[in-house]
């Protein structure tokens, strides 16, 4: 019944799970579930029941611990719904029940496997039921799901910003790439980025305009300005006419305008300019000396 704890990297969950609930601990750190299109970061002391029967993505942010205790669905003997209520994705960190069953886990997960059989069979029960009591602290058949609290939230939307900076520079990326990447769907991802108060598309059009306005406004000495049109494809905006269209919306200028107002282009000499240049820095020529012959002297009078 009790999994060994896991901790570092890990990809999956163990595999042997299989027509079980897992009851998984968090010791310290932060990881993230991913189950049903829903997301949910866990931090330390969080409790979480999850279905093996539903497809699992499983993140770390940080090096954490976590504790896995297998429940045999028939020990359990709960309905779907009721089965479904307890593996809603949310920490059971509030109420009686789940304040009891997180640090008797903990302790279980540690030291369950030295335990002899009887011990280790009368704590199962005590486990047992008191999961069967978290169904009914986790609210009525008929509640809604809850969603991501405002620090699940804060932890997801830092996720996907970071990898869409990362990623500004290629023109595939859209709200479909960027869902599939994290394992969520298209239309959760919108409600994170409405929750920040922006949408996605708009998000990632500005940061790019932010960079591109950046590289314009870059002084290189001895070097050509930047090309308007290479600095917009550099950061995925193909188009130069649609380029400077939303450079102006955004800014009230547009991206050649700006690029000139802070740059300066370096000074071109023409050839006649370069020559009489040359002229001045070569050295003044030496007045022509008379030669003296041969076997002769010259004395002064």
């Amino acid at each position: 019944m009790v999994a060994p704890p896991v901790r570092g990297s890990a990809d999956a969950l163990p595999e042997d799970t299989a027509g079980s609930l897992v009851v998984a601990v968090h010791g310290h750190g932060t990881a993230t579930f991913v189950q049903r299109g829903e997301v949910l970061a866990c931090g330390p002391h969080d409790l979480v029941v999850l279905d093996t029967a539903v497809p699992l993505a499983f993140h770390e942010a940080e090096d954490f611990a976590l504790h896995l205790v297998d429940v045999p669905r028939r020990v359990l003997g709960l309905s779907r719904a009721d089965t479904e209520r307890l593996c809603r994705l949310h920490p059971h960190t509030r109420g009686d029940v789940a304040a009891l069953v997180g640090p008797l886990l903990t302790h279980l997960a540690t030291t369950g496997p030295a335990l002899s059989p009887r011990p280790a069979e009368h704590l199962a029960a005590v486990v047992v039921e008191l999961l069967r009591t978290l169904v009914r602290e986790a609210g009525p058949a008929d509640a809604p799901a809850a969603p991501p609290g405002g620090r699940e939230r804060h932890v997801l939307a830092s996720r996907l910003r970071a990898y869409a900076n990362e990623h500004l520079w290629d023109r595939d990326l859209t709200p479909e790439s960027i869902a599939a990447h994290h394992h969520i769907s298209t239309r959760f991802l919108h409600k994170v980025f409405a929750a920040e108060g922006t949408t996605v598309v708009r998000w990632i059009q500005r940061r790019r305009l932010d960079e591109c306005r950046r590289e314009l406004a870059r002084t290189r000495p001895g070097r050509s300005r930047p090309a308007v049109g290479a600095v917009a494809k550099r950061w995925g905006v193909a188009n130069p006419a649609h380029f400077s269209r939303i450079f102006r919306a955004a800014y009230g200028t547009t991206p050649t305008a700006w690029r000139d107002a802070h740059t300066t282009a370096p000074v071109m000499e023409t050839e006649n300019a370069a020559a009489a240049r040359l002229r001045r820095a070569a050295p003044a020529p030496s007045a022509p000396s008379r030669a003296t012959p041969a076997g002769t002297s010259r004395t002064p009078l």
